[in-house]
């Protein structure tokens, strides 16, 4: 008897051709019926039964579909296939001689070989095939068609043949092809239109260029100013009287932690206090009204990471191009002077920011159990707040008991200098909470005792750690295409998964559901004729719209073949859907696309327009591309939104309108470099936007306006009513292409207005500079310029410097420092930060930090030097050293490891216990990056890590990883990193505590033994016993003493596997190093493999290999032979199997071989644990794994355990 597959359905795979009735005689005579005496000879006499009914219906079906049957005998070389695969081959009936060579000749030559390796393919494997490929008729004309097939098996589960059917696919191929011209054609004319539209934006840039070179005079005169504005340590800001910034240079910038578009456009308000908003804007008011006259004040600015600065600004007023005033500000940072007489005060701060970074709870408290300072960023770890825990003694705050043992502790430590732990719970908030504690003795100070600091960690999460565990689970793919059966009222009886998912449902939702609601409306009519069409003629077919369970469409391509049952009336029909949404929409796209095109590229070169009107006209024509009634151009200034340029039939938006920033969604679009598409904002995410709130708005698609130096508003379109479809792709691209050309030409305005202002900014930034500024010939030293706050500095008159030498001036103490400064400055082109001591008229002596660079006015090479004096910081340094020493103290002494770590990765300091757990001594790792002792394996996730949090994008990050300590060892550790805010850098430092997590890690690691352990031994014994099981089975009514014997035999595997069970148990209990005889366990390994069809497999175990099998390796030998015998007996259909152990010059070699089916190990397989769990099994010993296979040719596996193996102990 042939084994039918799942494909072709039950019974195809019999069906014959009904040909003449010698060609009839002719197969019976080659092919004679099964002997009667045979089990499962059919009995003509017994009537046609159901499964012949149904056979019957089946191939009524697929006559009526155009699906011709075949079967092909590979013992004959006969094919059989039915009047259907006659009519798709060009063949008259009965014509067919049913070889395969006849077969072959009929397929494309160029299609042959592909179509012989899927055959090859599909009987090795024993699985289906399915194939597009090209057949010629006698008469020459190409078809395309669809095969599919799977091998036929016999009862002894080898290949017999093949069974499959045939379909004509060839309008669907020519379909397929049209619309892949269709859409080379659409990208073909969409890129034309947008070559053309690239010209004319091209042109455009052009003349910015030839304006730009008559400019080139302006910008020369400006070349001197310009290096001072962007290389002065100064801060430079122009202001609109309202604050908006209008321009500011690199330095001040970078000093408030922004780039300078980051500032440009935006109100200055947000470097300062909200507090402070009202003062800022009263002085800039006061200032625009006294144009000419200079205003000092001094005030608090606010960086972008929200650290303070203390500022001197000195602003003037000038009137812009454009008739309006201007505020030219400049900015001195005067943070250090304010903080220099709080220098302590400043050092007791920080070592409270070090410790409130701390995940964990740290306490001070002196000799007398009173806590002095209480440090946490988790108030939920204490038990009272922290003002109510400072001043209060142990007793007080732990009850008697508790508190009289923790002091006992602490005078001990005191005593000692020993740190000592103590492991408590606590009940926090109706849960026990469980802690340990480190307390190390803080030595005594200028003027206060030795104290105990206490870090308390909570170890809540690591006694809990061990109880979780996760599951996978993975999902079928569903079949296509779709196919369903329907009663002759249409409704469904069965649907494949394609069908269903197609129209959003489960397939058990459609099951006695009529077909009505799944098609469109407006199409039910067209369906109808195709039903009709059905009822008279077995067959119809049409293109419709379908409608999914969420009420969404789509195209669908419908054929409905009749069913009869054996009196020819009808009894239902079979329904085959394949969805074209792509084609028709591509169809759409195309004829749209060029429209919008052609008319956006009128628009923009539309002669005798001014750019007003031009914009004008893009507004409406993207009004009408995307279906929505308002289209708007805005400009963001400051909070608010403004509306440039409207298109609006109802004038509810016209130009001037002001709408605040954050109540629109213009506001999202400013911070979104990709344009945002609404569909229909109630039912979605922006329903709770204030935008919808105040204005309705269902749909809107926009996107920013960014030119090559900034962003200057929106370019967007909206409606009240939602859209009934998402926005294309298409769509969105015209929509860029819109605000790209809007962009060119508003750079081309906002160039011009540029240049006007710069001479006179840059010839006030020198002016108002708060740093000595100096301009000298680098021949000579004669000073050219030197503004007010150099001549203050030096205590000189204008006279007595311009038109002299600094070395005649004495401004140099030793002429020799100003040799070695042009040395320097001619070697480099720049100086930055160098110190330079100078001397002042009155022979006082300064010192500065130089900035300097060449530069060349009127042809003569000169030297701009900006300088900042230093004096006063210099003796603000010394004042900060003792108090940082006391910080330095603590941090080494700290119980926990503590290192901090600069922005470039470098080591900057390292307690003595991170020293203790790395091996390495703190010089040895200062200046060195944790690549030092990192494991190679986790150092890039660790710098990617330490990258994110220096760039900003993480306040604190948790990170596992292995050490390599200085002695070799590798230990696991867990690192708490987070910010720690130091006086004098710029940005935060990295602030690591490190933790010893080996032993968590070792105890995972033991849980995914067991894990394997559980799949590789029970399981698959379990499996033995279930094959044993099956065999008696099927043996039971057919010979009951074999079947018997396969029950025995499974009973005795089954009370071998309790007592592995036991075993197993008390293993994990005593947790003890299992003994193990290798030979016996080999031996009873191959017994528990035999039945009464299948031998065990043979042993060849060589003595003197045996010496070196310890229980370790043994262990991990006997789980590899037995996965390995379970795969050969479940997949390799093997007769004989082999299991040996010997000896070579530098390995024990054990190997498992047989001679099966054998199978390509390069080919992708199903995913399983069998390969996988063998290879990790041999690595654990420090074994080699070898597997050696090819279809045909048996598969063996080789394990290789070297000899002196480091785990044969």
């Amino acid at each position: 008897m042939l084994v039918t597959p799942p494909w072709p359905p039950q019974g195809l795979n019999r069906i014959t051709p009904r040909t003449d009735q010698r060609t009839k005689a002719r197969r019976d005579m080659q092919h004679p019926p099964p002997s009667s005496s045979s089990e499962n000879a059919t009995r003509p006499s017994e009537g046609i039964t159901s499964e012949q009914a149904a056979l019957s219906t089946a191939s009524r079906a697929a006559e009526a579909a155009q699906i011709g049957t075949w079967e092909w005998r590979l013992a004959t070389g006969q094919v059989e296939w039915s009047p259907q695969a006659d009519t798709i081959f060009g063949l008259a009936p009965g014509a067919f001689p049913g070889t395969f060579e006849c077969f072959l000749s009929l397929v494309h030559p160029s299609d042959r070989a592909q179509l012989q390796a899927a055959l090859q393919t599909a009987i090795e494997s024993c699985q289906a095939y399915h194939l597009d490929h090209r057949i010629i008729t006698p008469d020459g004309v190409t078809r395309w068609v669809s095969c599919r097939g799977r091998a036929v098996l016999n009862a002894d589960g080898r290949v017999e043949g093949m069974a499959g059917t045939t379909e004509d696919i060839t309008r669907r191929k020519e379909a397929e092809l049209a619309l892949l011209d269709l859409q080379e054609t659409l990208e073909h004319r969409v890129q034309e239109r947008t070559a053309g539209l690239e010209r004319a934006v091209q042109d455009l840039r052009e003349e910015i260029e030839r304006r730009q070179q008559t400019e080139a005079a302006l910008k020369a005169s400006e070349q001197r100013y310009h290096a001072l504005y962007e290389h002065n340590p100064t801060m430079y800001f122009t202001l609109r009287p309202d604050g908006t910034v209008l321009s500011v240079n690199r330095f001040g910038a970078e000093e408030l932690g922004y780039r300078v578009n980051e500032l440009v456009g935006q109100s200055v308000l947000a470097v300062f206090q909200a507090a402070d908003h009202h003062t800022v804007l009263g002085q800039l008011r006061i200032c625009s009204q006294s144009p000419g006259r200079t205003f000092d004040w001094e005030i608090q600015k606010v960086r972008k990471n929200g650290q303070f600065l203390w500022v001197k600004e000195r602003a003037r007023s000038i009137t812009g191009p454009d008739g309006c005033p201007i505020i030219l500000v400049v900015c001195e940072d005067i943070t250090e002077q304010r903080e220099a007489e709080a220098a302590r005060t400043r050092s007791e701060e920080r070592l409270r920011s070090f410790l409130n970074a701390l995940d964990d709870l740290a306490f001070e408290l002196d000799e007398h159990g009173i806590y002095l300072n209480v440090w946490t960023r988790n108030d939920d770890l204490l038990l009272l707040p922290k003002q109510e825990i400072v001043g209060k003694t142990l007793e007080e705050i732990h009850g008697p008991e508790a508190g009289n043992y923790y002091r006992t502790v602490l005078h001990r430590v005191l005593a000692s200098g020993t740190p000592e732990s103590v492991e408590y719970a606590l009940h926090l908030k109706g849960h026990l909470r469980h802690f340990s504690a480190v307390l190390s003795r803080i030595p005594a100070g200028v003027a206060h005792s030795p104290t105990v600091a206490a870090i308390i960690r909570e170890t809540t999460r690591q006694k809990l750690a061990e109880e979780s565990e996760r599951e996978l689970n993975l999902a079928l793919s569903n079949a296509m295409p779709g196919i369903a059966r329907l009663t002759t009222d249409g409704h469904y009886l069965t649907v494949n998964n394609y069908y269903a998912s197609a129209l959003g449902y489960d397939p058990n939702e459609l099951i006695g559901q009529s077909w009505t609601p799944t098609v469109h409306p407006d199409d039910l009519p067209l369906v109808t004729q195709a039903f009709v069409q059905l009822r008279t003629h077995g067959k119809g077919e049409c293109e419709a719209r379908g409608v999914r369970k969420d009420r969404s469409t789509f195209f669908k391509q419908v054929l409905m073949v009749r069913i009869d049952d054996t009196n020819g009336a009808m009894i239902g029909h079979h329904c085959f859907m394949r969805d074209i949404t792509d084609r028709k929409q591509a169809e759409l796209a195309l004829r749209d696309s060029e429209q919008a095109i052609r008319a956006l590229q009128e628009a923009a070169s539309a002669p005798g327009l001014t750019l007003d009107q031009r914009i004008h006209s893009v507004l409406e024509l993207g009004c009408r591309r995307f279906q929505l009634p308002v289209g708007l151009m805005t400009k963001a200034e400051g909070d608010q939104l403004i509306i440039t340029h409207a298109s609006d039939p109802d004038r509810r938006f016209a130009p001037g309108l002001h709408v605040s920033l954050c109540e629109t969604y213009c506001g999202t679009t400013l911070k979104d470099t990709r344009p945002v598409a609404i569909e229909h904002a109630g039912q979605s995410r922006w329903r709770t936007h204030p935008g919808y709130e105040l204005l309705g708005m269902e749909s809107y698609l926009g996107t920013r306006l960014a030119g090559e130096q900034h962003v200057f508003g929106t370019i967007c379109f909206l409606g009240k009513s939602p859209r009934s479809t998402p926005f294309t792709p298409a769509e969105i691209d015209f929509l860029l292409l819109m605000a790209r050309w809007v962009s060119g030409e508003l750079d081309r305005q906002t160039s011009e207005l540029a240049l006007r202002l710069s001479e006179q900014r840059f010839e006030i930034a020198f002016r108002s500079s708060p740093h000595p500024v100096l301009i000298t010939e680098l021949a000579t030293g004669r000073c050219i310029e030197v503004n007010d706050t150099a001549l203050r500095l030096f205590g000189f008159e204008r006279h007595e410097t311009v038109g002299h030498t600094t070395l005649a001036i004495e401004l140099w103490p030793k002429p020799e420092d100003r040799t070695r400064f042009v040395t320097q400055l001619l070697e480099t082109g720049t100086l930055r930060g160098v110190e330079f001591t100078f001397q002042t008229k009155d022979r006082r002596l300064r010192h500065c930090l130089v900035a300097s660079e060449l530069i060349e006015l009127n042809g003569t090479r000169c030297i701009l030097t900006v300088g900042t004096d230093v004096t006063e910081k210099k003796e603000a340094e010394a004042a900060l050293r003792e108090s940082e020493e006391r910080w330095q103290r603590f941090v080494a002494d700290a119980p926990v490891g503590l290192v901090v770590v600069s922005a470039d990765k470098h080591i900057l300091s390292a307690n003595k216990a991170f020293c203790a757990l790395t091996g390495y001594s703190e010089q040895e790792v200062i200046s060195h990056t944790y690549a030092l002792y990192t494991h190679p394996d986790d150092l890039s996730d660790n710098l990617r890590l330490t990258d994110e949090f220096f760039a900003g994008q993480r306040q604190a990050y948790t990170y596992e990883k292995r050490y390599i300590r200085k002695n070799g060892e590798i230990i696991w550790v867990s690192i708490r990193a987070s910010g720690l805010s130091v006086h004098g850098s710029a940005t935060p430092l990295l602030l690591a505590v490190v933790e010893n997590i080996t032993d968590r890690k070792q105890a995972l690691a033991d849980r995914e033994r067991i894990s394997q352990d559980l799949h590789d031994n029970l399981l698959q014994s379990l499996y033995a016993v279930g094959m044993q099981l099956e065999a008696g089975k099927l043996l039971a009514g057919k010979a009951p003493r074999k079947s018997k014997q396969h029950v025995t035999q499974a009973i005795r595997q089954l009370n071998h596997l309790v007592l592995e069970v036991r075993q197993f148990i008390t293993d994990l209990t005593r947790r003890t190093a299992p003994t193990l005889d290798f030979t016996v366990a080999l031996s009873q390994l191959a017994a528990s493999c035999s039945s009464e069809t299948r031998t065990a497999p043979s042993l060849d175990l060589d003595p003197t290999a045996l010496t070196g099998i310890t229980p370790v390796i043994g262990e991990q030998l006997l789980s590899i032979a037995r996965e390995a015998l379970s795969n050969s007996i479940r997949h390799a259909g093997a007769t004989h199997r082999t299991v040996s152990l010997m000896k070579t010059d530098r390995s024990i070699r054990l190997r498992i071989a047989d001679d099966g089916k054998g199978f390509d190990p390069g080919r992708k397989r199903r995913r399983g644990h069998g390969l996988a769990n063998m290879a990790a099994r041999a690595r654990t010993i420090g074994a080699q794994f070898t597997l050696d296979s090819a279809p045909g040719c048996g598969t063996s596996i080789t394990i290789d355990v070297p000899t002196g193996d480091p785990h044969a102990c």
